[in-house]
């Protein structure tokens, strides 16, 4: 199987903790290399800030980054698992 590479919102709100954010991943676009996610986030950074805030507009931050799925998957387990302790 290929490793495809996403761009990842971690979302910081309001009431989040600084080091626990909701990821938001878009699925609908993906590449084959990591070097190609990096190039197109770092290109469109401003804009795809501002259209993941717009989105969510409750977010009061966005940071973006290149991610597998694997990793964010278990980005996403860790963040849950230390909520609920």
């Amino acid at each position: 199987m290929t490793t495809k590479f996403f761009i990842i919102a971690f979302l910081f709100y309001p009431w989040s903790v600084e080091d626990e954010p909701h990821l938001v991943i878009n699925k609908a676009i993906y590449f084959n290399e990591y070097s190609q996610c990096i190039y197109v986030l770092e290109e469109n950074r401003e804009g795809l800030q501002e259209s993941v805030l717009s989105k969510y507009p409750m977010a009061t931050e966005a940071h973006l980054n290149c991610m597998d799925l694997e990793t964010a998957d278990k980005m996403k387990k860790e963040i849950i698992d230390e909520e609920d302790t």
